[in-house]
């Protein structure tokens, strides 16, 4: 009896950790509009955002993304619009103004900004915690293309 209670527990357990992963994975890195409804993630600083269920930019609505720095302290990603994704950007920044853009990446959410004026040119600059974070999002932008 003992040993089919541990190994319920056991699946318990490794049913919810799949489940943490999975939800990572359902998450598109990109840029989304929080809501009252949504995914929660984890904010850079800990807080909770609530997110829409899909990026309003992803890594598909871009050209290119650099890791960038103006001193080893400040690192931050330089991402550029295509045509379509500043379209999209400019769209969404224009409708939610006062409302907050986040830039998810695997799951979690990297940076967050409250949107002051539409968005209408083709780069923007993400600032990040440190250079290796800065590294990994611009490895995986360069894979999934």
């Amino acid at each position: 009896m003992k040993n089919a209670i541990y190994l319920i527990c056991l699946l318990i357990g490794l049913l919810t950790a799949c489940q943490e992963n999975n939800d990572q994975v359902k998450t598109p890195n990109g840029f989304y509009l929080t809501t009252h409804q949504g995914k929660e993630l984890k904010g850079p600083s800990g807080q909770q955002f609530n997110v829409e269920k899909a990026p309003i930019v992803g890594f598909s609505d871009l050209t290119a993304m650099t890791c960038e720095s103006a001193n080893l302290e400040s690192p931050f990603i330089k991402a550029t619009f295509s045509s379509a994704g500043l379209q999209k950007m400019t769209k969404a920044t224009e409708n939610n103004l006062r409302q907050r853009l986040v830039f998810v990446f695997n799951g979690q959410i990297l940076s967050a900004t409250v949107i002051q004026e539409k968005i209408t040119t083709k780069f923007l600059n993400i600032a990040l915690k440190n250079t290796k974070t800065c590294n990994e999002v611009v490895k995986s932008y360069d894979q999934s293309k």
